[in-house]
């Protein structure tokens, strides 16, 4: 009977059964399978074979385990100078070096000065190759003037090394002298042309003296956008804003901007002299001035960019982009609350409204609702999956209750909720309620059955009847049609305010914690926009 021989070292798959799939050493040879030292014998060269082996605890070593002979040093098997299998988790190359280090014998003083001599020539001449090559990139002189060049620092080489003490800050000196000698011309994308205006050549020879190139181009790139941006007819399609309103809103905003500390977590600037000292340091350093972080703001909630394009418009990092988003979203949610006023009953008689909301049925309306959903990455956490989901959208939404005045202009915005909140709840939660008086009308749709929250605040709901089939009146039918005209203008602000794209598609979790500011933001900017009824 054949005994079955296989290989327990390490990952080594090799089978006396299939010799065609054998691993075999650089030299061919056939492989031999050999038996584990006794354990009785030779106990202690058993285990260097099992530790060798590497196959954790898990391995039982029998009289039936082999290790074939490529495992040792040579291939052929174990010998009397090497009777033991090399490491299963040591490399080729450490293996070599220690057969190397186990036959090496060290050499005698005069060779071993003879090969210092030798590395420092090497590494000299590299160092010239380097240099020759970098003043044939940088400079625009003829072959001549380079073979001169090399020879030269040929000679110096040589002068360098037949030197008892040779240093490189030495070769670099000479280097220099050469580079000294051939000055680096413009780039070869900037010729120097006659017709060219010399104020042109001048503004370019200004740019690289700024600093380096990226830095130039950088300068270059934020002031091409900012005037772009700030350009009258571009001004909406970048900010939302008309220009004489975005000048306006940053006219207000400015004094307090160029004291505010960028956002950094839950860390804390101190106050007093500590914190004057810190924002004085901050605006040298700054690179972007108090007017640039508002419209890298505005355009980032606009217009969406991915952050990195912005941020290399603007010449910054992603990280302070970050920061700066982030705090002008805060700070401008609490500076230009102003411009989300829920305007009383009186306020709202002393301006005329439009025709729709000027009949008797809407005279003491305040307020029409209407809730909205933006679409969420998706939780990790099932219990945040459930929560968020919407049945509506079939997807998983944040929610939220707004608020539009007669005088078409919103005047209420809750925070984000979880899409599985419902319309009722949301209204009860939010704190809507709490801005009504009494005597007041709220319109809404059919699906809001608030009914007995309005009562207790003693309001009233205007919204479509519920009909049915098999009843169907003219009057339950103008009263729909009313109520449907005039609340289909809630519909197109709130279009108006998903024209943000920062607020379309799908929002990633990481805003989460200050998603809601932006869609404040964002209602505020809606209502310095024109109106959606056109005046006659």
């Amino acid at each position: 009977m054949v005994t079955t021989k296989r290989c327990a070292y390490g990952t080594c798959r090799n089978d006396s059964r299939y010799p065609q799939s054998w691993k075999r050493n650089s030299n061919g040879a056939p492989v031999k399978f050999f038996h584990f030292p006794g354990a009785v014998r030779q106990n202690e060269r058993r285990q260097r074979w099992i530790t060798a082996c590497h196959r954790g605890d898990s391995f039982v070593c029998t009289k039936d385990s082999y290790i074939c002979s490529i495992h040792f040093v040579g291939g052929n098997g174990p010998t009397k100078e090497y009777p033991d299998p090399i490491s299963a988790v040591a490399s080729k190359e450490k293996v070599s070096l220690s057969v190397m280090r186990l036959n090496r014998k060290r050499k005698a003083s005069h060779e071993r000065e003879g090969d210092k001599e030798r590395s420092k020539k090497i590494c000299l001449e590299r160092s010239a190759a380097k240099t020759l090559l970098t003043l044939h990139r940088h400079t625009g002189k003829s072959k001549e003037e380079h073979e001169a060049a090399g020879t030269l620092l040929d000679l110096s080489l040589e002068s360098v090394v037949s030197a008892e003490e040779a240093e490189f800050e030495d070769l670099q000196e000479v280097a220099e002298q050469v580079i000294d000698q051939f000055p680096e011309p413009l780039p070869d994308d900037e010729p120097i042309d006659s017709n060219v205006d010399r104020d042109t050549q001048t503004d370019k020879k200004t740019l690289r003296e700024c600093g380096t190139q990226t830095s130039g181009t950088d300068k270059l790139m934020k002031m091409l956008f900012m005037k772009k941006v700030m350009d009258p007819q571009k001004t909406y399609h970048y900010t939302g804003m008309t220009k004489e309103c975005l000048e306006v809103i940053y006219s207000e905003v400015k004094e307090k901007s160029q004291r505010m500390n960028l956002w950094k977590g839950s860390r804390k600037t101190k106050t007093g002299k500590l914190q004057d000292k810190y924002i004085k340091k901050r605006k040298e350093l700054a690179k972007l001035t108090t007017k640039e972080q508002f419209v890298f703001t505005l355009v980032r909630l606009r217009r969406n960019p991915s952050l990195e394009m912005l941020c290399d418009i603007f010449g910054i990092t992603t990280g302070t982009g970050s920061r700066i988003f982030i705090t002008w979203i805060l700070f401008l949610e609490k500076e230009l609350a102003f411009l989300l006023p829920f305007s009383t009953k009186d306020e709202l008689r002393e301006i005329s409204k439009p025709n729709c909301f000027k009949k008797n049925c809407f005279k003491n309306l305040r307020a029409i609702i209407d809730c909205t959903e933006f679409y969420v990455e998706k939780p990790g956490k099932p219990s945040n999956q459930r929560s968020t989901y919407s049945q509506y959208k079939s997807s998983n939404t944040f929610k939220l209750l707004i608020s539009m005045s007669p005088i078409l202009h919103f005047n209420f915005v809750s925070k984000l909720y979880n899409g599985s909140i419902s319309d009722k709840e949301i209204v009860n939660v939010s704190g809507f309620l709490e801005k009504l008086k009494p005597g007041d009308a709220v319109m809404a749709d059919k699906g809001f059955n608030i009914q007995d929250l309005l009562a207790l605040h003693d309001t009233v709901l205007i919204a479509p009847p519920m009909m049915r089939k098999s009843n169907v009146s003219a009057r339950a039918s103008t009263a729909t049609r009313r109520v449907a005209t005039s609340r289909v203008h809630i519909e197109r602000m709130i279009r108006r305010l998903k024209l943000f794209n920062f607020l379309r598609g799908v929002i990633p979790l990481t805003c989460k914690p200050y998603v809601s500011s932006a869609v404040t933001v964002c209602t505020i900017l809606v209502n310095l926009q024109p109106s959606i009824i056109k005046e006659k």
